[in-house]
Parts: structure tokens; C-alpha cells; sequence
């Protein structure tokens, strides 16, 4: 009888274990692909090495992207952007481009002007951001 009761223990605890692993939600699998600035809010003058708040709204290539990362190339005065967004592969999301707001915080380490190039829809889009000593 013991023998019985310690399978029915061991089988229970087995199957625990199987859904537990089968949940695993890190086995997500995402899309990231670029995406293009609609338009770009930031304030004109800042402090040198201080955070700069810059608000966008990007576009999403269906109604699940959300904003994943941006990597940025500095040359020179000029900071050239690139933003990705990400879906997750396996959900039923509409066909809709959708926009995105979007927030990135940047630290200028350049005093004068500072160019902000992002890649727009129609083309590229620059702002600048003054940034005093």
C-alpha cells in the first residue's frame, strides 16, 4: 500500500513539473524589425552629458508591435537613429499599422548643436537640440 501511494505521489509531482516547464515563458518568439518616425518632441537646449527626453511616436507594422530598442551611430555632430519594433510571432494581431508612443533618453556630450536624424516615413527626419557647457 505504501508502494501505491508513493507512485501516486511521484506521477502527481511529475505532472506538475511537465506543465510547470511547458509554460516556460521565456520560449516567446519575436519579430523585430525596424521602423520609421512619425514624429519627434524634445526640448531645444540642453546641459552638457545631462539626459535628454525625446519623445516619439514610431509606427508599428501590426495592432501587437511595441517599441523594442534604437541603436544610435554618433559622427560628428550628427546622431543617426535606428528604432526596432517587436511582435510576438505566435499571437493573432490586426494587419493595421498603428502608431507608437515612444520615449528615449539621450545624453549629448558635445557642446553647440547636436543633429538628430531619424529614418521617417517619407524620408529622413532631423531636429537638433542646442547643448551648453
Amino acid at each position: 500500500m505504501v508502494g501505491k501511494i508513493a507512485f501516486k505521489k511521484t506521477l502527481h509531482l511529475s505532472i506538475t513539473l511537465v506543465i510547470l516547464i511547458s509554460c516556460n515563458e521565456t520560449e516567446i518568439d519575436f519579430i523585430e524589425t525596424s521602423t520609421s518616425v512619425k514624429s519627434i518632441s524634445k526640448p531645444d537646449t540642453t546641459a552638457l552629458n545631462e539626459s535628454v527626453r525625446i519623445n516619439l511616436i514610431i509606427f508599428g507594422s501590426n495592432g501587437c508591435a511595441n517599441f523594442s530598442r534604437f541603436e544610435v551611430l554618433q559622427l560628428n555632430d550628427t546622431s543617426s537613429f535606428k528604432l526596432f519594433q517587436k511582435s510576438n510571432r505566435n499571437e493573432i494581431c490586426t494587419r493595421a499599422i498603428i502608431e507608437i508612443d515612444t520615449v528615449i533618453n539621450l545624453v549629448l556630450s558635445r557642446p553647440g548643436i547636436n543633429y538628430l536624424k531619424f529614418e521617417g516615413e517619407q524620408g529622413p527626419l532631423v531636429d537638433s537640440v542646442f547643448v551648453t557647457d
